[in-house]
């Protein structure tokens, strides 16, 4: 935390998110900024005896350049230290925190994770090829009344992924996390939460399926293990380029393996190609994507569709779309919803009910 004063009075609030720059919003950035105090490592200002602090004073301040003073719009900037901050074993807790709720902002320049423990340590790609999928630690098994309703994607501590249409508001509905095998408890523990409570996407359309997504909060935070694991997410509005050039994707799920309403008990995963919005009603907000030789069905809505990406030098498994509805009962494309449409509103969702 940084706390800003001016002439002993405190002015406003920060986070320190490197050695030299701190975190703050744009209407703090008072016109004559070099008079304003930044103080690292405090936590009571009525005693000293908590331990010590730090004052900087501001080299520079950047501003947001289309934040706007009377609506607040892209209230955000960023203030250089006038020196070098160096971390003590408290700070380094502290610091790790502000990383965690800066990884939720979607506004920021660079590309981010919204988790970046969905890279695992000595990360292998997961999703290879076939119809029995590896392991997708990432993926949710949904239940109403014990009955399989549909498929998600584990996105942060306690919050899935899905579509709308998969979920009912005020309804008990139940996450199974870790799953793989339905016919046999030996391919590794499974976890089951309740969804305490569920987000749908506040323009979602029931008939058209327009802004098909929705965000499922568990019952307690969720602890990652080799079989539990969320699913990366690019945050960064700046990765559409980056998606318009993938051509392939895999989508997984425990929908239909055949053209016959018969549900596989193993997860499956498929390989779609990428097609014009034309094959799919011509919906914005969404990726047209098909298989001719298999399909997803049944079951399969509310899955995740990802490709391998590279993030930092390394391959990850991101996803980029949320099964919603297929055309020609089944028999041609995929209806997508397409999660750059709305990185804004899954991070700001989760924002406003992380705890």
């Amino acid at each position: 935390m940084a706390l800003l004063s001016i002439n002993g009075k405190i002015f406003c609030g920060g986070s320190l998110i490197t050695n030299s720059f701190v975190l703050t919003a744009a209407h703090c950035v008072i016109q004559n900024y070099t008079q304003l105090i930044v103080k690292l490592g405090e936590y009571d200002a009525s005693t000293t005896l908590d331990g010590p602090t730090s004052n900087f004073g501001i080299n520079r301040a950047f501003k947001h350049p289309n934040y706007e003073n009377k609506t607040h719009t892209y209230d955000i900037a960023l203030l250089k230290l006038d020196g070098t901050t160096y971390y003590n074993s408290a700070k380094v807790m502290m610091y790790g925190k502000v990383l965690i709720t800066l990884s939720v902002l979607p506004f920021l320049g660079l590309t981010q994770l919204l988790d970046n423990k969905c890279i695992p340590p000595k990360y292998a790609p997961r999703i290879i090829g076939g119809q029995n999928a590896g392991r997708a630690p990432w993926m949710a098994y949904l239940m109403r009344n014990r009955a399989f309703v549909g498929g998600g994607s584990l996105i942060a501590y306690r919050f899935v992924l899905t579509a709308a249409h998969c979920s009912k508001l005020n309804e008990t509905l139940f996450v199974r996390l870790g799953e793989y095998d339905l016919s046999t408890t030996r391919d590794g523990k499974t976890q089951d939460y309740r969804a305490v409570d569920i987000y749908r996407h506040p323009y979602y359309n029931a008939v058209t399926q327009v802004n098909d997504i929705a965000l499922l909060k568990l019952d307690r935070p969720v602890i990652y293990t080799a079989t539990i694991r969320p699913i990366c997410i690019l945050l960064s509005p700046g990765v559409r380029f980056v998606i318009n050039k993938i051509k392939l994707f895999t989508v997984t799920g425990w929908g239909q393996a055949s053209r016959y309403p018969r549900m596989p008990t193993k997860l499956q995963q498929m390989t779609v190609r990428r097609y014009s919005y034309s094959h799919c009603y011509n919906q914005p907000g969404k990726l047209c994507a098909s298989n001719p030789a298999q399909f997803a069905c049944k079951g399969d809505a509310g899955s995740p569709l990802g490709a391998q990406v590279r993030y930092n030098g390394t391959t990850i498994f991101a996803q980029f779309g949320v099964a919603s509805t297929f055309t020609d009962n089944c028999k041609a494309y995929g209806i997508y919803t397409d999660l750059l449409y709305h990185t804004h509103w899954i991070a700001e969702t989760m924002q406003h009910n992380w705890y």
